[in-house]
């Protein structure tokens, strides 16, 4: 019998350098269920199944998609797909790989619908890259999508891969580290 192979999540391995502290938890899970339809429908939307019965709380962010959408992306390469990385032993779900108009390259878009930014998005889209990479599909640009309440949306790009991949990787290291059962001291 063969022994399944476990995968550490991108997020799981970034949680603990959150900025979630002193949020309730009720909060963060209201906050997460949105966060999760809010994904889906952004989905069904890319994939050009019809958008009916859009929950209330949901509405302006979707509708902040889907502007957004319209005018940029040129070419969806894929959306909402779980990556391995068989070298380094993590998966991530990567939301959207899109070329947008005027592009020659295509691009990871990260979508988030919290008000402020955190401090591991950078890591999170380098760890995305890097997934993306190892399976073959060339990015060059690391978007975050900010949906936001009011229907309107921003987008932050993230340059420096090198530096940003080396940082995931090392925060991958001290998981892997901690996480591990065989510790000697």
């Amino acid at each position: 019998m063969q022994n399944k192979q476990h995968y550490y999540r991108v997020t799981e391995i970034l949680k603990r350098y959150g900025d979630y502290a002193d949020i309730p938890e009720f909060i963060l899970n209201n906050a997460a269920d949105r966060g999760d339809r809010v994904h889906a429908y952004c989905e069904k939307y890319v994939r050009g199944h019809d958008l009916t019965d859009i929950n209330p709380d949901c509405y302006a962010y979707v509708k902040a998609f889907c502007d957004w959408y319209d005018e940029v992306v040129e070419e969806v390469l894929f959306c909402e797909r779980r990556l391995y990385s068989k070298i380094s032993n993590f998966s991530g779900k990567v939301d959207l790989v899109v070329k947008l108009h005027g592009d020659e390259c295509y691009s990871i878009v990260d979508l988030k619908t919290t008000v402020d930014t955190h401090r591991t998005w950078h890591l999170q889209t380098a760890a995305y890259r890097l997934l993306c990479q190892e399976n073959h599909f060339e990015v060059d640009r690391r978007l975050i999508l900010q949906l936001k309440k009011t229907g309107c949306h921003s987008v932050i790009e993230y340059k420096q891969h090198i530096r940003d991949t080396e940082l995931f990787l090392n925060a991958l290291s001290l998981h892997n580290f901690f996480s591990s059962s065989n510790i000697i001291y």
